[in-house]
């Protein structure tokens, strides 16, 4: 298949000469697996919920109880996923992991009862977070060292827009919302992260997942590297970030604002536009080792701006408070998409090369600690406390930004020899 979908997203860089036809069909094939993952996780998302309540016949408190199980084994899926991708490939780990969870989705369009709802969702989601840490593992060997950051970022852009795509599948199921569409909605997610994993198979298998697969090295070295905990660490309770549009904004417009219910869907869209829109070019503003650390202090700080206009769309004018709150969003997306690719360079420069999936497994477990914890964080601030809290919850950003800059800055923090991954003009 020519990688005629890549040449559409239309990046600078896929023209490199350094990108030969193999790297090219490498990175269209991670490209489809992508978009097809984020197609079935769009659609999950939108109907698991309720297909919990209304099919499962699950009370809010056992279907809290439900997610929460499946994020807790997902925390273990991120660490695992990194692990396995030193011992094999991880193209192969990605696509096995793609194959399990579309066992799984089959399971519940199957089996749509309690007890078994609870565990298939808990595979779903321990594979799809496998998958994440192998996905990041695989986009740092298998194109040049250069672009493994634009790989990533690659990825997020299209992830995003196949997201929004299956969550706007799911309308027609939300609306009937009986059996047979759930168990076609359910057997349809699964289609797709078969076809996921069956393109991350093209990906070719001649390069070594990593020199650690040979080293027999054991799990606790990465566990005594204190330079890359504390990144993990800063960079998960900065992923808070990641959960204020999804969880925060909506509770905020309905209880705290004057503002019509339709506008959670409206800063939705915005935030996928910006999104998909401006994810390839700031990270290649965030590129190099310097740069990103840079790129963390810019986040903290557009991230307090975004409090601030969060707060003032609790003015009781509606106009004002309409306004203030698009442009938090806006600002809320610059800020995600910079520390985003902030975050991915540092994850790569920081690590061990020889054990690059251990390291991107520790990572990816830091960022899904930092969303797991993000609910209760932002209820405890905003929530609870209304405008007070969004400037509480402002600082806490800023802070915990500047604390990355001047930690990461210092010299003797950066690995010995870490190159700048590349330098796009």
């Amino acid at each position: 298949m020519k990688p005629r979908f890549l040449e559409i997203v239309g990046m600078a860089w896929l023209g490199d000469p350094q990108l030969g036809t193999a790297n090219r069909r490498t990175l269209a094939s991670m490209t489809y697996s992508a978009f097809f993952k984020a197609l079935a996780r769009g659609l999950l998302v939108a109907v698991s919920v309720l297909f919990a309540t209304t099919q499962v016949k699950l009370s809010a408190g056992e279907t809290a109880w439900a997610f929460t199980i499946a994020g807790g084994l997902g925390l273990m899926g991120s660490l695992l996923g990194g692990f396995l991708s030193d011992r094999w490939h991880p193209r192969t780990v990605a696509a096995v992991s793609s194959f399990l969870a579309a066992a799984a989705l089959t399971g519940l369009a199957a089996f749509p009862h309690g007890s078994v709802f609870v565990v298939l969702l808990s595979v779903a989601t321990f594979a799809d977070r496998v998958s994440s840490s192998s996905n990041a593992t695989l986009a740092g060997i298998a194109v040049p060292g250069d672009y493994s950051v634009l790989t990533r970022a690659l990825m997020r852009t299209v992830g995003n827009i196949g997201i929004s795509l299956g969550a706007a599948a799911a309308v027609p199921v939300l609306l009937a919302s009986t059996a047979p569409w759930y168990m076609a909605a359910f057997a349809a997610m699964a289609a797709l992260e078969a076809l996921a994993g069956g393109f991350l198979l093209r990906v070719g298998a001649d390069r070594p997942a990593a020199p650690a697969a040979r080293s027999h090295f054991p799990v606790s070295m990465v566990a005594r590297d204190g330079k890359y905990l504390t990144f993990a660490l800063l960079a998960g309770l900065m992923s808070v970030l990641y959960l204020v549009l999804d969880f925060l904004l909506p509770m905020w417009i309905t209880t705290g604002t004057s503002m019509p219910t339709f506008m959670i869907s409206a800063a939705v869209i915005l935030n996928t536009v910006l999104v998909v829109s401006l994810q390839m070019r700031f990270a290649a503003m965030a590129s190099g080792y310097g740069a990103a650390v840079r790129a963390c202090l810019l986040s903290g700080g557009a991230l307090a701006l975004a409090t601030v206009l969060f707060s003032a769309s609790g003015s009781s004018n509606t106009v004002l408070a309409i306004i203030a709150l698009l442009l938090g969003v806006a600002t809320l997306s610059v800020a995600e998409v910079v520390f985003s690719a902030a975050g991915w360079t540092l994850s790569y420069a920081l690590a061990d090369q020889r054990r690059l999936g251990a390291y991107q497994g520790v990572f990816s477990f830091g960022t899904s600690l930092g969303v797991m914890a993000a609910p209760l964080i932002l209820t405890f601030t905003v929530v609870n406390q209304g405008l007070g809290g969004w400037l509480q919850l402002g600082t806490g950003f800023l802070g915990l930004a500047a604390a990355m800059f001047f930690i990461l800055r210092h010299r003797s923090f950066r690995r010995a020899g870490t190159p700048d991954l590349v330098t796009v003009d």
